[in-house]
């Protein structure tokens, strides 16, 4: 019996170490990859549903490669190839080229889903892969066969998976040699216009100021970005700094203890808002008068994609590069501070702050309401929440939006409101002329 018992502890421990190890090596595939898979616990999530982070129409890459229902874009792929080179011995010096640093190329997945490719298939799928971003990505300037107009939006949603990237190197020796351009800050500025062009984008595209964000990139000692997805990340964060000071709280209980209230509570206290002139997360700017204040936040687009977007940017800023910063997170959580509900999103709509295509403002603040992952850098937005703070809270500065909004806020009281005083004066102007003329 002694004997059983032993060998059920010595199974139990056996697969413990088994499936620890099992999981310690996935958990260090996903952190440590240029390009990861997004991680479990952000899967699990309700509100991040699985189809957030994976392709309907189009595998790119080797993440989702081989899926059955994505098998029948697989054979368009020589298409675009052929049409974006239609000169043989092009694709042949491409493919010789990508062939040249397969192996390179392979240590940006994990090995899980690279170990059974052949160096010579996996040249084969970044080229293939390559063509059909670089002609999705210059689109309408390269024209795409008529079967593809219908899925323009979804295949562009497909592009800015976390999962479904291809390793920035490739993208710009294709696009050098698709170009004529040998200069990789020439390139990779053709790549981010044209990527700042791409529809449903997160932050409205016609606020957009257009910058040279690889020189932006350059000025600020960072990398070149490791793929698509980043280079779209980055040319929404590259300004973003410390917002109107340098001032961080002194403890987390600190931060805790700024309370102020939502959008239509603020508004009541004097406070109003607008959108600022910049699409970067650093425009947020609060300025405090005697009697109101201005607050100027970046506007931000949502459209029926927003989760896909948002989900995988959060994936992205959990990740584990030094580099990557929760910023989107940041604003996003610093917005949900504010909306309580409809009625919040339906001012911020109004001021333009909010822009909506398809999506009411119920469903706009059910987002909201849902957000709950986390890795809020909580020093981010501490003065400006300061100052906000300050000004909700102070009565002389409040007084008058307060009784504004509590005996105004209706027009009727203002309109019976004013026929009062209106009677009151003349009956006032009436005794005075009728007490002097005696």
């Amino acid at each position: 019996m002694a004997t059983n018992s032993n060998d059920v502890v010595s199974s139990i421990l056996d697969r413990i170490h088994r499936d620890g190890l099992l999981r310690m090596k996935e958990y260090v595939t996903i952190g440590s990859s240029v390009i990861g898979r997004v991680s479990p616990f952000l899967r699990s999530n309700d509100f991040n549903h699985h189809s957030n982070y994976d392709p309907k129409i189009v595998s790119i890459g080797p993440y989702h490669h081989g899926k059955p229902e994505l098998e029948m874009m697989e054979k368009f792929k020589p298409l675009i190839a052929r049409l974006l080179f239609p000169n043989r011995a092009d694709l042949n010096n491409i493919y010789n080229k990508i062939l040249q640093i397969a192996d390179d190329l392979k240590s940006c997945y994990d090995d899980v889903s690279t170990k059974k490719i052949t160096n010579f298939n996996f040249a084969e799928m970044m080229l293939l892969d390559s063509c059909l971003v670089i002609a999705l990505v210059i689109e309408p300037h390269f024209k795409l066969p008529p079967i593809f107009i219908p899925s323009l939006s979804v295949l562009h949603e497909d592009l800015l998976l976390l999962e479904n990237q291809l390793p920035f190197r490739v993208l710009k020796l294709v696009t050098g040699l698709l170009i004529s351009v040998d200069d990789d800050n020439e390139v990779i500025r053709f790549i981010s216009e044209k990527v700042d062009h791409m529809p449903n984008l997160m932050l409205n595209n016609a606020n957009k100021h257009r910058v040279n964000s690889n020189d932006q990139f350059q000025q600020q000692g960072r990398p070149q970005p490791v793929h698509l997805f980043e280079l779209h990340y980055r040319n929404l964060t590259l300004k973003t700094t410390k917002v109107q000071g340098t001032r961080v709280p002194s403890s987390t209980t600190e931060n805790y203890m700024l309370a102020y209230g939502s959008v239509k509570e603020l508004k009541s206290r004097g406070i109003h808002f607008r959108p600022s002139k910049t699409r970067f997360l650093n425009g947020i700017y609060f300025t405090s008068y005697f009697f109101f204040a201005k607050l100027q936040l970046p506007p931000i687009f949502f459209d029926s994609n927003f989760g896909i977007i948002v989900s995988n940017t959060i994936a992205f800023e959990q990740s584990r590069h030094d580099h990557v910063k929760p910023e989107i997170i940041s604003y996003m959580l610093f917005l949900r501070s504010m909306i309580d509900g409809p009625n919040d999103v339906k001012e911020l709509r109004c001021k333009r702050i909010i822009n909506t295509r398809g999506m009411c403002d119920e469903q706009i603040a059910d987002v909201f309401k849902k957000m709950n992952w986390g890795g809020n850098d909580l020093s981010k937005y501490y003065e400006v929440r300061g100052r906000i703070d300050e000004h909700y809270n102070n009565k002389l500065k409040t007084i008058i939006p307060k009784l504004l909004s509590s005996y105004f806020n209706n027009p009727w009281t203002f309109i019976v409101c004013a026929a009062a005083t209106t009677g009151i004066a003349m009956t006032t102007v009436q005794a005075y002329y009728a007490i002097h003329h005696e």
